[in-house]
């Protein structure tokens, strides 16, 4: 109990921190109004994740997780006439425990917020487009993850397994995810309308990402290098007017590592992704209303020293389904993977490991949300030992 009276003051005292900075940095006449100038967007937000397994787990328990961002977008077109050159930073700071880690033993971790729970310094790179936007450069500090793999859909769900990237992504130490960040460029072209190309190049690193609070920026001797590129085709089905028809985007992937040394070796791997998402049905014949379909696979090599070797997610969001609440938004989600073999070093695996996610978001006014959940979390680590788990929870976040 004194854990969770901690972590809850502590997370709502950020939380009216931010309210009053951001309220009064906009207001006319606040005292922050200074902030609010041409060129400089200053935002935050705050999510937090509340999960219990009253059925199945190792035992049952109830956990919460939350996360406390701020970043600052600075428009040097707008401030200084260097058109397209943008500047951004951001910070976080995560409070909580892993339901997953401490009542279920599963790898698919049920709430997406847990990870870094400390205060951490998190991006900091230049970002220059071209040709109207139809390319881009972008260098400096952010995560793999930030740019590839990823889709706004992800985003929705509470499990980690889905939410922003493929966790078998993350749970390779080349491949870093939100909120870890490393050296980094991309490049980005647009060849033609609906086609899109973007590759980079990474520092993969055995420093620990949070021990120095982020501002650790060091590039070690041992340190490696990861190379990784994109494609993406996004059709519009149907279209005979601004706005109307059915959006998709199809993507494929692919990444190389040269593994790392240091007092945490990592070999050298590398590994493919596939995305799908397609809008097939829309309420009208414009808007954000209606249902749209994903899918997105994973496959890692050498298989024998991934602890997720390959994972398949798809799921289903429907957007606007009850009349009258247009922006709400329906949710089902799957997670399933194959887990690392004990063989290969991961003491739980062998077999496969599933997730099915429910959610319901609804939007409230002021940018915020509130998204009661259900997930049920099938052969936790892949093992067959530990008992099936139900997962009831809600996900809540408001941003500025």
């Amino acid at each position: 109990m004194a854990f969770l009276d901690t972590v809850f003051f502590k997370s709502a005292g950020w939380l009216v921190v931010f309210i009053l900075f951001c309220g009064s940095a906009r207001a006319e006449g606040g005292p922050l109004e200074a902030l609010d100038i041409d060129g400089v967007d200053v935002s935050a937000n705050y999510t937090n994740n509340i999960a219990g397994n009253p059925v199945g787990g190792v035992r049952q328990g109830f956990t919460y997780a939350d996360s406390i961002e701020i970043g600052v977008e600075i428009d040097f077109g707008e401030i200084a006439g260097w058109h397209g050159l943008t500047l951004s930073a951001g910070a976080f700071d995560r409070n909580g425990r892993s339901l997953s880690d401490d009542a279920i033993g599963n790898v698919f971790t049920v709430q997406q917020v847990y990870g870094g729970q400390t205060f951490s310094f998190y991006t900091l790179f230049f970002e220059q487009e071209f040709a109207e936007g139809k390319a881009a450069l972008k260098a400096g500090r952010f995560s793999v993850g930030d740019d590839f793999a990823t889709a706004d859909l992800y985003e929705l769900y509470m499990n980690y397994g889905i939410d922003s990237n493929p966790q078998t992504l993350g749970l390779n130490p080349a491949f870093t995810t939100s909120p870890e960040a490393v050296w980094g460029a991309t490049a980005r072209v647009d060849p033609a309308p609906g086609w899109s190309v973007l590759a980079g190049v990474f520092q993969t690193t055995a420093i620990d990402l949070y021990a120095g609070h982020g501002f650790d920026w060091a590039i070690g001797g041992g340190d490696g290098v990861l190379l990784v590129a994109q494609g993406a085709w996004s059709p519009v089905i149907g279209k005979s007017g601004e706005g109307s028809g059915l959006s998709g985007r199809y993507g494929f992937g692919g990444f190389a590592s040269t593994g790392q040394g240091g007092p945490e070796p990592a070999p050298a791997t590398h590994g493919f992704y596939w995305q799908a998402e397609q809008m097939v049905y829309r309420e009208g014949k414009s808007g954000e209303e209606g249902m749209s379909l994903w899918a997105v696979a994973v496959l890692m090599e050498p298989l024998g020293s991934e602890e997720v070797p390959f994972q398949v997610n798809a799921g289903i969001v429907y957007t606007g389904l009850i009349p009258g609440r247009a922006e709400d938004v329906v949710m089902v989600g799957l997670a399933s993977g194959q887990i690392g073999d004990v063989e290969s070093g991961f003491p739980s695996g062998g077999g496969w490991e599933c997730v099915m996610e429910f959610g319901y978001r609804i939007q409230l006014p002021g940018e915020a949300f509130v998204q009661p959940n259900l997930q049920w979390v099938l052969q936790p680590g892949g093992s067959g030992e530990i008992p099936n788990a139900l997962v009831l929870g809600a996900q809540m976040g408001i941003s500025f």
